[in-house]
């Protein structure tokens, strides 16, 4: 994968001066500590400080997430030259999307950054085939997968570092499907 299609020539302006564009490899970085302050900053309400270490380290393994982010379709949202947000996603063997990763700068949060990159995303896994979309969303993401339609499958609970985090399993089926 790695490769996006659907987005013409790389790029794909939407609303409110925000890009789409796939993520390249020297971004890991970037991206890394995006991820980290997201989840401390936007997440701090509904996980503690130890939940919150478990999830985002400061030490992250690169080698790992490089393999996870070139194995999918990736995106980046950009606004002024600067990554706002970043969503990472692919399509199983089933043929259901899985939205692995969606987050946003904490000074981006609320501008319509998640949603530019949900949409994109959505497009894409729906024109590869895809007839259901699942992701598993954290207490802080479960309001937003369901305004975009996302029900509940159930509660879980996963443990990271041997701290438990509660997180929703959450499923949407396209709205042609047949299922």
């Amino acid at each position: 994968m790695g490769v996006v299609i659907g987005l013409q020539r790389g790029i794909s302006s939407v609303s409110s001066g925000i890009s789409i564009r796939p993520y390249r490899v020297t971004e890991l970085n970037a991206v890394v500590t995006l991820f980290q302050r997201s989840i401390r900053e936007l997440g701090a309400k509904h996980y503690s400080d130890a939940q919150h270490a478990a999830w985002a380290p400061d030490k992250i393994d690169h080698g790992a997430w490089q393999q996870n982010l070139a194995n999918a379709h990736t995106l980046i949202a950009e606004v002024n030259h600067h990554i706002a947000g970043f969503i990472s996603f692919y399509t199983k063997e089933d043929a259901t999307g899985y939205i692995d990763l969606l987050y946003c700068c904490p000074h981006h949060s609320r501008q319509g950054i998640a949603s530019a990159l949900y949409t994109q995303a959505e497009a894409i896994l729906y024109r590869e085939g895809t007839n259901t979309l699942r992701t598993h969303a954290s207490l802080s993401a479960h309001a937003f997968f369901t305004r975009q339609g996302f029900v509940v499958e159930q509660l879980e609970t996963v443990s990271r570092r041997n701290i438990e985090l509660p997180r929703y399993a959450m499923r949407k089926t396209h709205p042609k499907s047949p299922l």
